[in-house]
């Protein structure tokens, strides 16, 4: 059972990539150059007639498969959230599996250990925290430059709760209560100073001053959201200076929906500048 938890659980993460990179280049292919026709909008010039600079039918087939690629990655993503109890659980259950005491030495048979291959592969690809989130490795291009930066990120909203209550006369009175209710950012585990380096398909190449990112969260509203961020280890964060490979880079999954607090994300994103990663970097 555990291990075909955590197969599934790799199929779903690798369905969702091979989802992800397609996504991403649709929309450098439709939003990238100069006078891009973009993911949306006319396909006409100013007098009606189809735009010359522009193969106006890949246009529409590809906003079409942009379109379809988007509701796939709803559905994979919603997969996924739903697998996560049972991935915890079947992690948490191999954990408490009691060790098999070491053979006498001699040559291990083959069999076994490719059976144990696929529940390793899987095991290895699950995300460590409960808020699904992963060291990466900066390999990749796009993981090479932020675009964005986590100005401030409310960690939630207190409200006042009037109950009505009785006292021993039995004449009503009222009385406050509080309580907090996190943000869809809290949530995700944003943190202020987080350096964004990948919105759903936004990057540091196409994110046009954060107008993609608007629209990402648009279309988005109670769906889940690959965001990729770079922060400095907790150890390293007095450290305003230092060399590229000090960052941590990972993985979250941002939900925006509407809460007790102002917007869908609870959180302030701003064009990413060096001098303002700097100041924010500071103790």
């Amino acid at each position: 059972m555990t291990v075909d938890v955590l197969d599934e659980y790799a199929r779903l993460s690798e369905a969702k990539d091979k989802i992800e990179a397609e996504i991403a280049a649709i929309a450098e292919e439709l939003t990238g150059g100069a006078n891009p026709p973009g993911l949306t909008g006319p396909l006409v010039d100013s007098e009606g007639f189809p735009r010359a600079d522009i193969d106006v039918y890949r246009v529409r087939h590809q906003r079409h498969a942009f379109a379809c690629l988007q509701t796939d990655h709803k559905a994979v993503m919603k997969q996924i959230e739903q697998m996560l109890p049972q991935v915890f659980a079947a992690r948490t259950a191999a954990a408490k599996e009691p060790k098999t005491e070491p053979q006498p030495p001699r040559a291990p048979p083959a069999a076994p250990a490719v059976a144990m291959a696929p529940a390793a592969r899987a095991a290895s690809s699950v995300r460590k925290e409960i808020g699904c989130h992963r060291l990466l490795a900066a390999s990749s291009d796009r993981l090479k430059k932020p675009f964005a930066l986590v100005q401030s990120v409310q960690n939630g909203a207190v409200l006042l709760l009037l109950l009505r209550c009785f006292d021993a006369l039995n004449r009503a009175c009222l009385t406050m209560r509080c309580c907090c209710v996190q943000s869809p950012a809290a949530t995700a585990l944003l943190r202020a100073g987080d350096q964004v380096l990948v919105f759903g398909t936004a990057d540091a190449t196409n994110h046009r001053e954060l107008e993609a990112v608007k629209e990402i969260v648009l279309r988005n509203v109670g769906s889940a959201i690959r965001v990729i961020v770079r922060r400095r280890p907790a150890i390293q964060k007095e450290r305003v200076q230092g060399d590229s490979n000090d960052w941590e880079v990972e993985e979250l999954v941002l939900t925006p929906q509407r809460w007790q607090g102002a917007g869908v994300l609870g959180c302030v994103l701003l064009p990413f500048q060096e001098d303002m990663a700097t100041e924010a970097a500071r103790p």
